[in-house]
């Protein structure tokens, strides 16, 4: 007889069935958006983790830019806070380490796995080790609580200690003059300060962030911006005249300031903001949820509104190598007049300072011809080595469109500009660079044998190349020279680096000492060909001079003082700006010679 089965047992068997899907085993813990403490990171976001017995996962959300990769390692670790121990990646379930991973959206979830955790760990922190130093990305991940919106906004209030120091900094410069970008104290050296607040931002001990400058010498200074544990920071500035600052507070992304000397400006941040910069890597990231206080208050508020299209570094390689310079120079023009009118637009919907207005018109120019010089630095490389059609002076026309204005000074690229104009092409032709007087009295084959070095061969021609190279006088090298150079080039360049010594003795040996002289000629080069072939006059070319003279002095610190007194002598004479004329007639040979022995090598 078959046995039956009692109604209450098959009502059982059927519920278990049911919800045996729905349960968790005993030895899991799931967290969902677990609280944190406090980001470094505006990539990454931990959405879950699971504490199993034998592994941890770690759900990782990925929010970057489309196409753009990330990559883990197996340095990559979470650690307890009480503890120094730590848990290293063991590999991805959905993905692979040492890989660069990427989705044409920029979003990704990818789940890390890790050993597993001791039971009574109640907090973690996630990081990784980069040039062996342990750097933590998220701080105090709860393995408890889900993420709390109000304990977390809570924390980044600003503290009323806080807020009552931000006032009595401001008090201190409240009043400081307002320069005038076209009168006499537009140049001026007291002493400015930046202090603040970041909300949300959380470290265990004070972080220094350079702020990088150039001063009208070109030198470059660093003033250091101290971040405390909880948000507020201050930076001492020195600086000769009003001007844009940047600082970066993570890898990515600038903080961008205006600053004029002798006063005080208080600017509050927000992390989440600065988290976005972080995320956004292909561009001049605008942090517009900062707040300002102080003198400079509403023009820095302004700059806030500026939107000015700059293409991404990796596009900008791209033209560099690639476009010719009638297609670039057409496009950089174009850039500008775009950008001028989404200024315009700007200004009809929300009227601007004068001086925010200028600013920003400034540095939409000095963007791009920073742009335009840069291009034609790898524009003469590409004509040495691709044979191409040598640049015209008709390219650098668009550097007509600046004029003899101070507040170029003051834009956040004009340090970048000032560089890449003192770098430019143009004064590297051979024909535009003076070489001083070499009559050798023997070959540098001849001097290499007097030297009892042993030459092959292969050595033989290549010292005849080199000695052709030598003897150029006019700074023009024939089609066929120039060939056999580009067919040996890499041949030359390892034999001249095993051989550097006696070259360098060589050249010094049988070249004409006179740096006067010299420094007389090449100045006056320098003066024409930014006068006559790229049109600048006024202010830009003072400060450019005046960099040609600094840095001549520090190549040259140990001449006599009246060889010295000279240079300084000519370069004043060659100046238009009574500021520039003055500060070079104040200029130390002391202070030189102090900064030259900074970049000499101690034993």
């Amino acid at each position: 007889m078959k046995q039956s089965v009692p109604i209450f047992s098959i009502a059982a068997a059927i519920l278990l069935i049911y919800l045996l899907p729905f349960q968790v085993p005993a030895q899991v813990r799931i967290i969902d958006k677990p609280h944190y403490l406090f980001k470094n990171t505006g990539i990454e976001t931990i959405s879950r983790i699971e504490l199993h017995d034998t592994i941890t996962k770690v759900h990782m959300h990925v929010t970057f830019l489309p196409n753009w990769w990330v990559e883990f390692y197996p340095t990559d670790f979470i650690k307890p806070t009480n503890s120094n121990k730590r848990y290293h990646l063991l590999g991805l379930e959905n993905g692979e380490m040492n890989k660069q991973l990427s989705t044409s959206s920029g979003e990704a979830h990818y789940v890390l796995l890790f050993p597993p955790l001791d039971k009574s760990v109640n907090e973690i922190h996630y990081g990784d080790i980069k040039n062996g130093q342990e750097v933590i990305s998220i701080y105090n991940i709860s393995l408890q609580n889900s993420f709390d919106s109000l304990r977390y906004e809570q924390n980044r209030a600003i503290p009323p200690a806080i807020a009552e120091q931000l006032k009595e900094e401001i008090k201190k410069g409240a009043g400081a003059q307002l320069a005038d970008f076209d009168s006499d104290n537009f140049f001026n050296s007291a002493p400015s300060r930046l202090v603040g607040f970041i909300k949300g931002y959380r470290n265990d001990t004070i972080q220094i962030r350079p702020i990088h400058t150039r001063n009208l010498s070109g030198v470059v200074q660093s003033f250091l911006l101290k971040v405390y544990p909880y948000g507020y920071f201050e930076a001492d500035i020195q600086l000769e005249h009003p001007k844009m600052l940047s600082f970066s507070l993570l890898k990515s992304g600038e903080v961008s300031l205006y600053i004029e000397p002798g006063h005080t400006l208080s600017m509050i941040l927000d992390w989440e903001n600065i988290l976005e910069g972080d995320r956004y890597r292909d561009r001049r990231y605008i942090f517009t949820k900062t707040t300002f206080e102080g003198t400079l208050a509403e023009i820095n508020r302004d700059l806030l509104k500026r939107s000015i299209y700059k293409p991404n570094e990796f596009e900008i390689d791209h033209r560099m190598r690639n476009w010719n310079p009638t297609e670039h120079r057409n496009d950089l023009e174009s850039r500008i007049t775009t950008n001028l009118e989404a200024l315009r637009k700007t200004e009809a919907g929300s009227p601007l300072t004068p001086k925010a207005k200028r600013l920003i018109s400034n540095e939409i120019k000095m963007d791009a011809l920073e742009e335009l010089l840069l291009f034609s630095m790898y524009y003469l490389q590409r004509e040495n080595e691709d044979d191409e059609v040598p640049l015209t002076t008709d390219y650098y026309s668009p550097l007509k469109m600046i004029s003899d204005d101070r507040s170029l000074l003051s834009a956040i690229s004009a340090d970048r500009m000032l560089t890449s104009l003192n770098n430019a092409g143009i004064f590297f032709r051979p024909w535009n660079v003076h070489i001083p007087a070499f009559k050798p009295e023997q070959s540098f084959k001849d001097y290499l044998i007097a030297e009892e070095k042993t030459l092959s061969e292969e050595e033989d021609q290549l010292v005849s190349l080199i000695q052709s190279t030598l003897e150029i006088s006019n700074g023009r090298i024939s089609e066929t020279l120039k060939t056999k150079l580009r067919k040996n080039s890499e041949a030359i360049q390892k034999f001249l680096q095993s051989h550097i010594n006696e070259f360098m003795a060589y050249r010094n040996k049988y070249t004409k000492q006179d740096p006067v002289g010299d420094y007389k000629i090449n100045m006056q080069k320098k003066d024409e060909i930014i006068t006559d072939s790229l049109g600048i006059d006024g202010i830009l070319k003072d400060v450019l001079l005046f960099h040609n003279h600094y840095a001549w002095l520090l190549a040259h610190i140990k001449l006599p003082s009246d060889e010295l007194n000279s240079m300084t002598k000519q370069c004043a004479e060659q100046l238009s700006n009574p500021f520039l004329m003055k500060h070079l007639s104040e200029l130390s040979f002391q202070t030189v010679r102090s900064r030259a022995d900074d970049f000499t090598e101690k034993p």
